[in-house]
């Protein structure tokens, strides 16, 4: 029972060292993450700034920054759009736009 105890702790105390030490070498070679957005909001910038004023996020105002990508119709439902990889229905926001209709 002592034996397997002592073995488990080993185990444990080595498992540690070497996490350790690959996290130290990754860090001191100066390796560093580097986070993509893909041309969406990054949810490390805060949204509130010095002073609790909202930031609000630069958004296109020309229509050529706005592609849309796709169309799911439904003749009996609400119609949606997928632009610049969201999906917005009638009446959202896209830029500074309204999404006034989808069609065919």
């Amino acid at each position: 029972m002592k034996k397997n105890f002592w073995f488990m702790v080993w185990c444990l105390v080595f498992g540690v060292w070497c996490l350790g030490s690959t996290l130290t070498n990754s860090y001191a070679a100066g390796e560093r993450f580097i986070y993509d957005s893909k041309n969406k909001r990054d949810p490390f910038i805060p949204l509130v700034g010095k002073g609790m004023r909202l930031l609000v996020p630069q958004e296109a105002k020309s229509i050529e920054n706005i592609i849309l990508e796709g169309i799911v119709f439904d003749p009996e439902q609400a119609s949606l759009a997928i632009i610049n990889g969201e999906i917005f229905k009638e009446g959202d926001s896209i830029g500074g736009f309204i999404l006034s209709e989808v069609t065919k």
